[in-house]
Formats: C-alpha cells, structure tokens, sequence
C-alpha cells in the first residue's frame, strides 16, 4: 500500500471517529513538511509562474500546476534586500485585491530546492494563504522592502510567467503599471543625483573646464 493510501486511510478512520480528531489530523499534515506533495501546495506568483524557469529551479518536479487566485493580497516589486540595489517579487495584505498566480505541486525534494533558491528563510519566510477554493497553501512573502525596481529581464519573466498562466489582460496591465512607477522613480532619483553635484563626492563632480565639452 502507498504512503498516500494509508494516509487515506487513517483519514477515513478519523472521519468515524469525529470532526475534532479530524481537524487534529489535518492541522497535523499541514505543518508536515514531508506529507504527500499535493496536500503541501505551493502558490507561487511573479517569476514562479515561468513554468520553464520553475523546472530548471526543481530539475525533480513533475510539472503538476494549475491557475490560482488568492484575494486579500497584492503582489508588488517592493522585495529589495539591502545588498542589491534592485527589487523582486513580494505580495502583501491588501483588503479587496488580488493576486494571481499558479498553485504548485512539489515533491518534497522539489520544496526544498524552491527554498534554497528563494532564499528561505532570510531572504523570503513562508506563510500559509487561503486560495479561492478555500484551500490552504504555502506562499513565499519578504519582510525586506525597498523602493528600487527589477532588472528588464527579470520583469519581462514575471510577465511572460503570468500570460502562461492564464492571467488576464487587466491583471498584467496592473503589473505593469506598478513596475513603471518603479523605474520612473528610479529614473528621477538618478536624474536628481545628476543635476545636483553638490550632493556628490567631491572627486565625482566636474571641473568647470570640463564640463564646457
């Protein structure tokens, strides 16, 4: 018998028994990091839903996703750790917004190996979501936030991850627009630093016979 049939099974068993023996038993495999992989989902948003880049980060998984929605949360590109000077996906409480994304099916191996890449638990903690089928899954969220923006490479993957996934039109137009924001931003912090010298370090600024050029 496999290891999901028996567990099946106790499941059963705990049914006859009572609602509160099975809550206990499902509280129990949420917080079993090694339980069958489909009861520890995986919502993932921003580039994890670049399928292509999913499998190269999980050489192991077996490929097993489906679109997803979790309300009550947005996804920005507020994630900036303070050695590097641009920013990554993050997604945050936000009453009456969404975000959209893929739900995941990792082996155990796989998890692990999403960890690491993801940085967890320094870079990004997990935390449990409530998707729109009102299951529960584990989703990568930061408590380091800054006001940089991503590289064009790595915003054009978050765009091409979201297309694959089925993410409507008005959805990507809103990621986009929050990425503009950035790099406009980032353009004008740049273009201030320029047109005030003062500000700069006094073997940076220009010599006044130089500048004439």
């Amino acid at each position: 018998m496999s290891h999901h049939n028996r567990l099946m099974d106790q499941r059963k068993k705990l049914k006859k028994q009572g609602p509160q023996t099975l809550a206990q038993f499902r509280r129990q495999r949420e917080n079993d990091y090694d339980y069958h992989p489909w009861t520890q989902p995986i919502f993932s948003y921003g580039v994890n839903t670049n399928i292509e880049q999913v499998k190269e980060r999980c050489p192991d998984w077996d490929g097993r996703w489906a679109p997803c929605m979790v309300r009550n949360w947005r996804m920005t590109f507020n994630k900036q750790y303070p050695s590097s000077p641009h920013t990554y996906c993050n997604i945050e409480p936000a009453k009456g917004d969404y975000v959209l994304g893929c739900l995941l099916w990792l082996d155990p191996k796989s998890f692990k190996a999403l960890d690491r890449f993801e940085g967890y638990p320094v870079h990004y903690r997990r935390q449990k979501v409530v998707t729109l089928s009102m299951s529960k899954a584990w989703a990568y969220v930061s408590d380091h936030k800054g006001d940089g923006a991503p590289t064009a490479e790595y915003f054009e993957a978050v765009i091409a991850g979201l297309k694959q996934c089925g993410a409507h039109d008005e959805y990507i137009k809103k990621v986009i627009a929050d990425a503009e924001q950035r790099f406009e931003r980032q353009e004008a912090q740049a273009d201030a630093l320029l047109s005030e010298p003062e500000y700069l370090p006094a073997k940076y600024r220009m010599r006044p016979e130089v500048a004439m050029w």
